[in-house]
């Protein structure tokens, strides 16, 4: 158990060791070597992602988001606030090409900037979906200015996908959701339990994917195309069937090809995270409402005991830490 402290706040961060009740000798002298080796280097991994990039636009100037970077503890470290601000500029350069933010003139000191209806949306999306939900809206939003044209219009094919995305049921819905969360696994494939009509919809929307995943490599967003389906036959199983037991011993019982254990942890935490991006997906109004409709079904579909109750009982807790 430790608190650090905050930089600028405190000098001093204290740590209390608690050894594992039957602990032996050679805990307690791996406790001392740890207490008495030198600290490791704290090198930061941050870097500006689309998400941050529109949520602080979404309060602050340019210039007013650019200066909250550069006191960021990757600009402290390194002393290099120059490349951060170039990877900043990238990102504002993206955001402002793909039309989820409108600059009044990004050379002018405190320039406004305003999110776009798509920007907004895309704001409350995770990072690890931000792309492939991307792909889905900016779909979407050409669908939606289609209204009045004549019935027999050719649909492009991001038209096309994203039509076919909203035909698939609730628990195909949950896999490719799931999917696109996943950031690790050994099954990035679909296995042979899919139907090949889902094959179909999923190889058609990693086209599109791909698409906007390789301009956004070029600003060093991760490319999130390649989507992972570790678990998803049992995302399907678990939204068919509600069988805890079942869908419990399956997991535990699945190797990989390179003989590694799958985890119900890792799982729960999946469905959690899906459970979560579809909620915010059923309330943005760019969505016709039967399908904002079948977001929410199919956010039921996963959020059922005991998933619900360990989410349930992690808020209380997220809510004591704020507070504190």
């Amino acid at each position: 158990l430790g608190r650090a402290g905050r930089r600028g706040h405190y000098d001093t961060g204290y740590t209390v060791i608690v050894p594992p009740r039957g602990a032996n000798r050679e805990t307690a002298e791996y406790i001392v070597s740890v207490l008495n080796s030198p600290p490791d280097r704290i090198e930061s991994k941050f870097k500006p992602t689309p998400s941050m990039v529109l949520n602080l636009l979404k309060k602050q100037s340019l210039t007013d988001a650019k200066q909250e970077m550069s006191r960021s503890f990757a600009a402290y470290q390194f002393n290099n606030s120059k490349s951060l601000m170039e990877q900043f500029d990238k990102m504002v350069g993206f955001l402002a090409k793909h039309k989820l933010i409108t600059l009044e003139n990004a050379d002018v000191p405190n320039s406004k900037v305003s999110l776009t209806p798509l920007g907004y949306n895309l704001s409350f999306v995770p990072n690890s979906a931000f792309v492939s939900v991307m792909t889905l809206l900016k779909g979407m939003a050409s669908l939606n200015q289609r209204q009045g044209l004549e019935t027999g219009a050719v649909l492009s094919d991001a038209e096309k996908t994203v039509r076919s995305v909203m035909e698939l049921p609730e628990s195909e819905l949950a896999v490719l959701f799931s999917a696109m969360l996943n950031e690790k696994g050994d099954f990035p494939s679909l296995g042979k339990e899919s139907s090949e009509a889902f094959k179909t919809v999923v190889e058609a929307f990693l086209k599109e994917d791909s698409k906007l995943g390789k301009d956004a490599q070029s600003v060093g967003i991760d490319n999130q195309a390649s989507i992972n389906f570790t678990f998803a036959p049992f995302v399907k199983e678990w939204a068919e069937t509600g069988n805890w037991k079942e869908v419990r011993a399956n997991i535990e019982s699945t190797e990989t090809d390179e003989g590694n254990r799958l985890y119900i942890g890792d799982f729960m935490n999946i469905v959690r995270r899906t459970s979560n991006l579809l909620g915010k997906l059923a309330q943005m109004s760019i969505w016709p409402q039967p399908f904002r409709d079948k977001l929410s079904r199919t956010q039921a579909l996963l959020l059922r005991p005991p998933i619900k109750e360990s989410l349930c009982a992690m808020i209380p807790a997220a809510e004591s830490s704020t507070n504190s």
